[in-house]
C-alpha cells in the first residue's frame, strides 16, 4: 500500500481520469499509457476503504508477473493504492489509521499510565521478563513469572488493578505469600515494607533471652528498628548489645 503522492511518481488520479471506465469494452483490460487497466469498474468499500478506479496491472518487484492494484479513498481522507488481492482477503481495510488508533488505545485506554500501581505492575513484568534487568536474576532468573491474565498485551494493567485494586498507602508495594511463587492473584497482597521483611526467603531469625523472632518482630518487640539491628550485627554487636542499646538520638541545631 503506497500513498497516491509517492507512486513512482505519477498521480493515480490523474492518470485513472484519462480513462472512461464507462464506456463498453470487449477485453477484460485495455492498455493506457502502457499499463493495463481494466475496463469495468464497480466502487466497492473494503473496512474503511472504498475504491475509486478501476483495477490495474503493475510490476510487483521482483516476482516477475503483474499484480492488480486499486486506487481507493480511506473515510479519514487519504488516498491509498493497495493490491487488491490484499482487499479481498481483508488483510488491508485502512490507510493505516486503525492500527494507529488501536496502538493509541492500548497506551492510554485505563487512563492510569504514570500512578504508582502502574509502575508497580511495569517494574513486575520487567523483572520477571527482561534479561537486561538488574532485578531478573532474583525473579526471571528463579522461574518467577506474571501470570497471563497480568501479562496480557491489551488489558494486562486492567486485569490487575482490577485483582488487586488501588494500594493502601504510599508505603505499600506489592508482595508474594509464597516468596517462592508467582506474581498471581491468588499470591499477591499489598504489604509494608515491614510486611515484607518478615516474607524475605532469607529473613533472619534471632534467639534472644529464650525467644527466636525474626528482625521485624525484634523491631517491635524492643523499639529499635529492624534496619539498625540488623547494621550493628553487621558491625559485630553481639544480640544482646544489638537488642538492648539505646537509640541515640541526633541533636537538633537550635
Amino acid at each position: 500500500m503506497v500513498k497516491c503522492e509517492k507512486l513512482k511518481g505519477w498521480n493515480p488520479l490523474a492518470f485513472l481520469s484519462t480513462f472512461d471506465y464507462t464506456e463498453s469494452h470487449m477485453a477484460e483490460f485495455i492498455v493506457v499509457h502502457s499499463i493495463k487497466v481494466a475496463t469495468e469498474f464497480v466502487p466497492e468499500t473494503f473496512g474503511r476503504l472504498t475504491t475509486i478506479g478501476p483495477r490495474f496491472l503493475v510490476s510487483a518487484g521482483n516476482i516477475g508477473r503483474r499484480v492488480s492494484h486499486q486506487v481507493c479513498k480511506c473515510s479519514c481522507g487519504n488516498l491509498v493504492v493497495v493490491v487488491n488481492g490484499s482487499l479481498q482477503t481483508g488483510y488491508t481495510s485502512s490507510c493505516g489509521c486503525f492500527q494507529k488508533e488501536i496502538a493509541s488505545k492500548r497506551a492510554t485506554k485505563h487512563g492510569m499510565r504514570g500512578i504508582s500501581e502502574y509502575d508497580i505492575w511495569r517494574s513486575m513484568a520487567q523483572r520477571c521478563n527482561n534479561q537486561k534487568s538488574s532485578s531478573y536474576t532474583n525473579y526471571g532468573g528463579r522461574g518467577i513469572v506474571m501470570c497471563d491474565r497480568w501479562l496480557d498485551p491489551e488489558n494486562g494493567f486492567t486485569n490487575f488493578y482490577t485483582d488487586m485494586g488501588p494500594r493502601p498507602s504510599p508505603k505499600h508495594s506489592i508482595d508474594r505469600i509464597d516468596v517462592d511463587g508467582n506474581y498471581c492473584p491468588e499470591n499477591c497482597r499489598w504489604a509494608t515494607h515491614k510486611e515484607q521483611a518478615r516474607n524475605k526467603r532469607n529473613n533472619k531469625m534471632i534467639t534472644y533471652a529464650g525467644k527466636t523472632l525474626c528482625l521485624v518482630e525484634w523491631d517491635e518487640e524492643v523499639g529499635i528498628p529492624y534496619t539498625t539491628i540488623w547494621a550493628r550485627l553487621r558491625n559485630g554487636w553481639s544480640v544482646e548489645e544489638a537488642l538492648t542499646t539505646p537509640v541515640r538520638r541526633k541533636k537538633v541545631l537550635q
